[in-house]
């Protein structure tokens, strides 16, 4: 005899009204012999909102391979996902562990018990309601680039940014330790609309300013959505500057200048390109 099929399905808990109204009218369709089991799992707690379906098919049934087809079909339309590292046994663990509620679904009335399991409002009722469920944070940023040189200089020009509502990239802040450098200095680059070269004397022998320097002009060439900003100091001559910034209006400064001017000359052509 052969073995029962279960599968086991992933939803979004917040979305689930997309899988359980695809769900109810198979359930009044399909014929009824041909599945074993179709069960609910819902984890409420809200620190890990969880929404799962099993279903088991009966192998030996002449029309399972065609309800078992329409079951997916219908599964992977509403955002589901199959979870191939879970069995029914794993479900059977965890209800001990009171991680789930359940319910047996067996026809399209089933399925409104099933919404009941569901503690917290969906994603389309809060909207309604009209809580804003937009990522925060996640504004478009200035990405500071510079050499260690000019640390201390570059953390007090993010703070006097930051001051301006003006949101910034730098590494001290957005690398982890144990983090891939190159991979997340490429992620800050594509997720910045502005850069501002603090070119020194360390800049210039740097491998990853000229990573990230190589980054933006590529970005800039591809798109021409990037601002591109650069601060000389004092102690660079102009003929050490890359040839692709000394085309472009830069700001030198003079001994003793800082922080306080490069925030004073670039927070408002940023607050106007941010506009």
């Amino acid at each position: 005899m052969a073995e029962r099929q279960e599968l086991v399905w992933e939803a979004d808990y917040g979305e689930r009204d997309r899988l359980l109204d695809a769900l109810a009218p198979l359930l009044d369709s399909i014929s009824k012999d041909s599945w074993t089991t179709i069960v609910l799992y819902v984890n409420n707690v809200p620190y890990s909102l969880e929404f799962f379906l099993v279903v088991g098919f009966d192998p030996q049934h002449s029309e399972t391979p065609t309800a078992q087809a329409r079951v997916v079909e219908a599964l992977r339309g509403a955002g589901a996902w199959q979870r191939a590292d879970l069995t029914i046994h794993d479900f059977t663990a965890a209800m001990a562990g009171r991680r789930f509620n359940a319910v047996t679904l067996i026809d399209s009335a089933s399925v409104e018990a099933g919404r009941q399991l569901f503690q917290w409002r969906s994603r389309a009722a809060l909207t309604a309601a009209g809580f804003d469920l937009s990522a925060f944070g996640h504004r478009p940023r200035v990405f500071l680039s510079h050499q260690a040189d000019r640390k201390s200089s570059v953390l007090d020009l993010q703070a006097r940014l930051a001051a301006r509502d003006l949101p910034t990239w730098m590494d001290v802040f957005d690398i982890d330790y144990g983090q891939n450098l190159a991979e997340t200095i490429e992620h800050g680059v594509e997720s910045s609309a502005a850069v501002i070269f603090w070119v020194s004397p360390g800049f210039l022998q740097s491998k990853f300013c000229r990573f990230e320097l190589r980054s933006f002009i590529s970005n800039y060439a591809a798109r021409d959505d990037v601002l591109l900003l650069t601060v000389v100091d004092a102690e660079v001559a102009p003929a050490e500057l890359p040839s692709t910034l000394a085309k472009l209006r830069y700001l030198r400064l003079d001994e003793g200048q800082g922080a306080d001017k490069v925030a004073e000359e670039f927070g408002p052509v940023l607050a106007r390109y941010f506009r």
